[in-house]
């Protein structure tokens, strides 16, 4: 029991220093004083899929869907999916690599563990944006993979404040040295109104959590009737 109880505070231990390390390499290639910083892919949109994942997870793990070593693996993908945002290259897969290749130093992980972090990273990957509908990599037999989409955009059904934040960046990193006024403004809410209402979450528990869609879309139909607007 002596030996159990020791492995399993060396995990937690381990666990909690990846899912720093992860942040603060976010941090440290595309935070604010970083030589290259992401409005959207950096610090901010982490720290909320870390938020967002621990939530999903605990309640994935008190339904019994997930098991605590699960949750675990989930929160190291959560802090590493964005850890590497080089333009042309498959950055989910490079960020899988660089999260598997810290987990292997910790030499605590199986290789069925790292196996599937790498996996659950790799959900997040966007394979379109069809009619608006945001299709990502998530594998329906997976209950990780899901969790871990769920996550990356669960600003979209978060309260207002936070949801405008995240969209806000995303249109600064797409749109670097463009003014969100004007057209520019109206063109961009309307693209958010297709997305946000044609989104929906792959697990029940981001269904409940995440439940601000409705309205967030209010917020924007509110925004676009102004006048001025």
């Amino acid at each position: 029991m002596e030996t159990s109880n020791k492995f399993e505070f060396a995990r937690q231990r381990a666990v909690k220093a990846l899912i720093a390390r992860g942040m603060e390499t976010v941090i440290r290639l595309y935070g604010p004083n970083s030589p290259d910083p992401m409005p959207y892919h950096g610090p901010e949109h982490t720290m909320m899929v870390i938020t967002s994942a621990g939530r999903l997870a605990d309640a994935a793990l008190a339904a019994g869907k997930i098991t605590a070593s699960q949750h675990d693996l989930l929160m190291i993908a959560a802090a590493y999916h964005d850890v590497v945002q080089d333009e042309g290259h498959d950055n989910e897969a490079l960020s899988a690599e660089l999260a598997a290749r810290h987990m292997n130093m910790v030499g605590i992980f199986a290789k069925e563990e790292i196996d599937r972090v790498q996996k659950v990273i790799a959900a997040t990957k966007v394979e379109s944006v069809a009619d608006y509908i945001i299709e990502q990599s998530a594998d329906p037999d997976d209950y990780l993979t899901m969790l871990m989409a769920d996550a990356d955009l669960s600003s979209l059904g978060l309260p207002q404040d936070q949801y405008w934040d995240s969209a806000c960046r995303f249109f600064a990193e797409s749109n670097p040295g463009v003014e969100l006024e004007g057209e520019t403004l109206r063109a961009f809410i309307k693209d958010q109104i297709r997305i946000v209402g044609s989104h929906r979450y792959h697990t029940a528990e981001a269904c409940s959590l995440f439940n601000c869609q409705t309205e967030n879309l209010e917020f924007l139909h509110k925004m676009l009737n102004e006048p001025g607007a």
